[in-house]
């Protein structure tokens, strides 16, 4: 996992939900329970601002204090790579355009040939 890197987090407890919501904690405390020898991955690209980063700041140690074995990586690529994600992540969402040859180029022979081993 030499492209990404492992996003460090300080503890949070989740206990603190235990008066607030009762049965919703005791839920979580049973369903963690059940995926307590499973290993949980969050990949995203980005350690900071969007929707992904700010959710798992605070989900991956809520899972780690419920006993889960809980990561988040990101993924380390050159600013190009990411310029171009962009691109293909407005497009997703409704923008006109296309990549030029070069930058499908780029995008996939990083993601072919960087992110293996």
């Amino acid at each position: 996992m030499r492209f990404f890197e492992k996003i460090k987090l300080e503890k949070l407890d989740f206990k603190k939900y235990q008066k607030l919501t009762p049965k919703f904690y005791l839920k979580s405390k049973n369903l963690a329970l059940k995926l307590s020898q499973k290993k949980v991955l969050h990949f995203n690209s980005t350690s900071l601002g969007g929707g992904v980063a700010e959710i798992l700041k605070s989900q991956v140690p809520f899972e780690n204090n419920l006993g889960l074995n809980s990561s988040w990586y990101v993924l380390k690529a050159p600013k190009k790579f990411f310029r171009i994600t962009k691109k293909i992540h407005n497009f997703l969402q409704g923008e006109k355009g296309k990549l030029s040859e070069k930058e499908k180029n780029f995008y996939l022979d990083f993601l072919l040939n960087k992110t293996r081993g």
